[in-house]
């Protein structure tokens, strides 16, 4: 059966700009950190170590630029934490369909033509890794500044000495780091995941090129509550088409 579709504006130039020299950044602190461990050796120069700062503070930098660009187009809407019970019911879903324990589940992306605006800009599942890559980063961000400047910092210290203590009889420096390497994992994890269910849903493209063929609203994905339109803000409705 065609899908009725409408080509739209997904992400703006600011946002694709931003996305990208965040993966850029990500990457690079991930060659640095595997060749300061001693997990990988790529050749990188001795200044490994300071070079892995100076790209974690451009890092954060732009990690803070992306959340105005971010708030400013008011994407926020879609990422609230009032519909995280909806993402983990979604997530729940397509863990379900992936053990085929239950029907295929229809795209909710969705875009209202008449009203010009998404009645679901996202999978579902991306409303919990985006929460998870926020807090992520956070402790990613603390533990390394720590590393680098423990005299300022001091007070990460404080904190996290008695639960490594308590937990592995192990406070101060190695601690911090453990915990350091063990969330960069985790991020790894879940960058990959988030890249898998990028190119099933097929949304690579749009981070690229700004645009992609929506389907346009009908009825929610069957055993999934939806909730209400929220509005995407400025979205060009292209020429409608089928597939």
């Amino acid at each position: 059966m065609a899908v009725k579709t409408v080509k739209t504006m997904r992400h703006g130039l600011a946002v694709r700009l931003v996305h990208w020299a965040i993966v850029i950044e990500g990457a690079f602190l991930l060659v640095t950190g595997f060749q300061m461990n001693g997990l990988f050796y790529f050749g990188l120069p001795e200044i490994t170590y300071s070079l892995h700062i100076i790209v974690g503070f451009a890092f954060i930098v732009t990690a803070f630029v992306f959340l105005y660009v971010f708030l400013a187009a008011h994407d926020w809407k879609w990422f609230s934490i009032r519909r995280i019970p909806y993402s983990i019911r979604y997530i729940v879903s397509e863990t379900l369909y992936w053990f085929r324990l239950r029907p295929a589940i229809e795209e909710p992306i969705k875009f209202d033509v008449k009203k010009n605006e998404y009645v679901e800009k996202l999978i579902p599942s991306v409303i919990v890794v985006w929460w998870t890559y926020a807090l992520m980063g956070i402790i990613l961000a603390l533990t390394g500044l720590t590393d680098a400047f423990p005299a300022q910092f001091w007070w990460v210290s404080a904190v996290l000495n008695p639960i490594g203590m308590a937990l592995t009889g192990t406070g101060g420096l190695p601690f911090i780091l453990a915990v350091h390497r063990l969330v960069a994992i985790l991020l790894i994890v879940t960058v990959s995941l988030h890249l898998y269910a990028s190119l099933i849903y097929h949304l690579v493209p749009s981070i690229i090129r700004g645009t992609r063929d929506e389907p346009v609203a009908g009825e929610a994905a069957p055993g999934l509550k939806a909730p209400s339109a929220i509005p995407a803000g400025a979205v060009s409705a292209a020429t409608e088409h089928e597939d």
